[in-house]
């Protein structure tokens, strides 16, 4: 029995391990090759290394540096600080600290604002973020003779790795201060400032008249000048008008009348009625007494219903000489 379970165990760790295949193994050399991945340079991996947080106003000095140029010192000294001449997060601040060079210092906007003394604060290397592990990947490019331009060459290496966590603070609390509301100052202020210009500027040149103006000038010369007709030629404009479609619109009116919009409504008033609801809102109709409108649908049901009682009204018959002409006992009315 004890043969047979060590036999199942056997069989079952050969069915979990993945079997790779030849057709596999080419699929992954293909994916290497397709993301052109290249080996890593390891010999510095294990270069300690020291992580420092610095304040924002350092890094924009640092930035605007040039190359290979000097942004700051490190002073050390041995009082209040570990085996390595740094301050713990317990001590005074005065093992190592940092102070910006003359020639950072005149990149900045305001020098004299800017903290001289820095402390850096350690953190302990017992526990906390000190237990992680973090490395500095350094990427170099380079061009070889020979290659088309536009094309480098990437180096990959490990620049060492993260041993310490510093975090540099200025010793200055009131020059910190001074900076920082210096700072809130001039985002308060308004990015949009008035001036007054030297010389007039003009942001369009004066036209004598506008294209859309002149487009409804050209309108009214054309239409004319609408002139009062009398009623009865309104009313006979409407009723030819009325007799095309039932219902209009008062500017539609307007256009087919060629008289003024007060003076038609009032015609309107006597034989029209205005519509405030339903499909037809806001438009115009004839009054019931005005209407002459046929209807084919409306005669045809009519001429149904008249033929229907009619012949609810005929009634078969029994008559005998009737059935002697023509054989049959109903006789229809037509």
């Amino acid at each position: 029995q004890q043969q047979q379970q060590q036999q199942q165990q056997q069989q079952q760790q050969q069915q979990a391990q993945p079997v790779l295949t030849r057709y596999q193994l080419s699929e992954q050399v293909d994916l290497v090759d397709s993301y052109n991945l290249k080996d890593v340079d390891l010999s510095k991996a294990k270069q300690p290394l020291w992580l420092v947080k610095v304040p924002k106003y350092l890094d924009e000095l640092w930035r605007r540096a040039r190359d290979k140029q000097e942004v700051g010192y490190l002073v050390t000294s041995d009082g209040g600080g570990d085996s390595a001449g740094s301050s713990s997060a317990g001590g005074t601040g005065k093992g190592v600290s940092l102070r910006p060079s003359e020639a950072a210092l005149a990149m900045a906007e305001r020098p004299d604002l800017i903290p001289r003394d820095h402390s850096f604060i350690i953190e302990p290397s017992g526990g906390g973020r000190n237990q992680q592990t973090l490395l500095v990947l350094q990427e170099e490019f380079s061009r070889r003779p020979g290659q088309p331009d536009g094309q480098l060459e990437s180096k990959a290496s490990l620049y060492g790795t993260v041993k310490r966590r510093v975090e540099c603070r200025p010793q200055n609390p009131a020059a910190h201060m001074r900076l920082k509301r210096h700072q809130m100052e001039q985002n308060r202020s308004s990015k949009f400032q008035a001036s007054q210009l030297e010389t007039r500027v003009q942001p369009r040149k004066p036209m004598e008249s506008h294209a859309g103006i002149d487009k409804m000038k050209r309108m009214r010369k054309d239409e004319g000048k609408k002139l009062r007709n009398t009623p009865e030629e309104v009313q006979a404009r409407l009723f030819v008008a009325f007799e095309k479609h039932q219902y209009y619109t008062v500017r539609d009116l307007v256009d087919i009348t060629k008289q003024p919009l007060p003076f038609l409504k009032e015609i309107l008033k006597e034989i029209a009625v205005h519509n405030n609801q339903g499909p037809h809102k806001n438009m115009w109709e004839l009054k019931p007494e005005y209407r002459h409108y046929k209807r084919k649908q409306s005669i045809e049901d009519a001429d149904a219903k008249i033929g229907g009682a009619a012949g609810n009204a005929s009634t078969s018959m029994d008559d005998g000489d009737g059935d002697a002409a023509d054989g049959t006992d109903d006789l229809q009315v037509v």
